[in-house]
């Protein structure tokens, strides 16, 4: 028995010694391999898990490179370009021409309508504004009308006939009312102002009338740059003044003209003008207030009445 034992032993070293196991037909390098190749262990894998991002067993997920945003419109990655994209280009510049037409009320809005023109920049960010200003001060409306057609220069300002072709593409017309007949009644100052409108209509412009702050009838004309007339005189002048700037908004209802009402919303309840918009110095023309209150009233309208394109 001790020698069959030790044959079957013997026989079975043999066996193993000569690689017939039931391993044998395995290759040792095969025992060692990951069981996802190393190719796909970066790929995204179907699987069913409660992460949202897709998981790979024994895969570690690259980081995303960073990436520098350039105004080329190139993303820029740690191994170049990642991706073009559109950069929403800023929208052009349009321009617009703008002409005030009037009295000293107009007049000392200064050259180039400063006031308008930091009030226009809020609405219209993205136009270039040309801003003239054909006021001429002591002039009633006769005299607005005689020179409309012809070219203007007055102080440091040079600017063809408001009525040329490519003069101003807006125009706003003051009423003159500071500048009253004393021997004509308020219907031919009436017929003046609207054959006025009418003839810088007929040439093209938009056209918007203008009724100025409301003047000061107690000390209208009073201070050390006023005129300083007798009181009574004062008065009548400055109630003339309040009909014709009446009667100016009046007069653009019935010609379909849009209105700059800057008279109605600077009238006290006592029938004085409103003392904080007129020029203490001479209690006539706007205070720099009074200018700013017209400029806006006037970006409003222009911008109400969607004058200017986009």
């Amino acid at each position: 028995m001790k020698l069959k034992h030790s044959i079957f032993i013997f026989l079975l070293g043999l066996l193993v010694g000569v690689g017939v196991s039931p391993f044998a037909n395995a290759r040792p390098q095969e025992a060692l391999k990951a069981p996802i190749p190393a190719t796909l262990a970066y790929m995204p894998q179907a699987v069913t898990s409660p992460s949202p991002l897709p998981q790979v067993l024994g895969a570690i997920s690259p980081a995303i490179p960073e990436r520098t945003v350039f105004a080329e419109g190139i993303a820029e990655g740690k191994d170049g370009p990642l991706q073009a994209f559109q950069e929403e280009s800023p929208e052009e510049i349009s321009t617009a021409t703008i002409a005030i037409f009037g009295d000293s009320m107009v007049d000392t809005m200064g050259t180039g309508l400063p006031y308008l023109k930091t009030v226009l920049a809020n609405y219209y960010p993205n136009v270039d504004f040309a801003l003239l200003n054909y006021g001429v001060g002591a002039q009633n409306i006769e005299a607005g009308l005689n020179r409309v057609d012809q070219s203007y220069s007055y102080h440091d300002r040079n600017y063809p006939a408001l009525t040329n072709a490519g003069a101003a593409d807006i125009v706003i017309i003051g009423s003159f009312a500071y500048n009253p007949f004393s021997d004509r009644d308020i219907n031919y100052y009436w017929t003046k102002l609207a054959e006025l409108v009418n003839r810088v209509r007929s040439s093209g412009k938009t056209v918007l009338l203008l009724a100025e702050n409301a003047p000061a009838k107690a000390e209208f004309g009073t201070g050390q740059n006023g005129i300083n007339w007798p009181q009574d005189t004062s008065w009548q002048h400055a109630q003339k003044i309040g009909q014709y700037l009446e009667s100016t908004t009046k007069l653009a209802l019935t010609l379909g003209v849009p209105l700059v009402d800057c008279y109605h919303p600077t009238l006290l309840s006592d029938g004085e003008g409103n003392q904080a918009y007129i020029n203490q110095a001479d209690h006539i023309h706007p205070s720099a207030s009074g200018h700013a209150f017209i400029a806006q009233k006037i970006a409003e309208r222009i911008f109400s009445e969607n004058m200017i394109g986009p």
